[in-house]
């Protein structure tokens, strides 16, 4: 996923994510996160991030990845969605849609 100036990658299998300077790829951080990162949105703001092995969606600080908050899902989501007000979850096995109501911060 693109935000603005960083590349973010989501490291299924090794439940990470890399940042990386969209100008020349240089690895600006590596962390750990939940179980399965598979999918990305950025809002302008903050990066949310879908779970595929915890059914949850997270919410990251643009500027260094730090967690923020945690919004349960349904089944597997898979494909996440930010719509200019609203984030959207594609949920797989569910065969459901997700909206998340973003709040004023």
């Amino acid at each position: 996923m693109f935000d603005g100036s960083k590349i973010w990658v989501a490291n299924y299998i090794s439940n990470s994510v890399t940042i990386l300077r969209a100008a020349d790829g240089l690895l600006l951080r590596e962390f750990l996160t939940g179980d399965n990162p598979i999918a990305f949105a950025f809002d302008g703001e903050q990066t949310w991030l879908a779970h595929l092995g915890e059914d949850i969606v997270t919410t990251h600080k643009d500027s260094n990845g730090q967690q923020l908050q945690s919004f349960p899902v349904q089944d597997a989501p898979e494909a996440v969605l930010f719509d200019g007000t609203s984030i959207w979850v594609s949920n797989y096995a569910s065969k459901t849609v997700t909206k998340i109501t973003r709040t004023a911060r």
